[in-house]
């Protein structure tokens, strides 16, 4: 499991208790909104009620480190970077890019991505 899945239900119920909700165009919008609400955009397509941006932005964040804290004591670092190297295709591709910029909010260096690559690359399930 990835800090992402750890983070689906937590979000979920913190999005559903502030009145937030994702959309991607007016249509969307104007099925959700309540009547006599102001709504910000604070990114990504979600829409918070303004009063409640703080807690929104805030807690999103809160569940973000502990998703991270979770996987981290749950899979450790080698499995973790294992996991994005082969979720990103980078066995292929060789370019590691995208597993060192989605790692980095983990503390995972790119030298100890790198290191696990050149030492995994040749035995890596294809």
């Amino acid at each position: 499991m990835s800090a992402t899945q750890y983070s689906v239900d937590p979000m979920s119920a913190l999005l559903e208790r502030f009145g937030a909700f994702f959309c991607m165009n007016d249509r969307q919008f104007e099925s959700r909104r309540k009547a006599g609400v102001q709504y910000v955009h604070v990114g990504n397509g979600l829409v918070v009620p303004e009063e409640h941006q703080k807690a929104v932005v805030e807690g999103l964040k809160e569940i973000s480190e502990q998703s991270i804290d979770r996987d981290l004591r749950e899979n450790g670092v080698t499995k973790i970077i294992r996991r994005e190297l082969a979720n990103y295709e980078c066995y292929y591709t060789g370019d590691l890019t995208d597993v060192i910029e989605d790692l980095e909010r983990y503390g995972i260096s790119e030298a100890l991505i790198r290191a696990e690559y050149d030492a995994t690359k040749g035995n890596a399930d294809l």
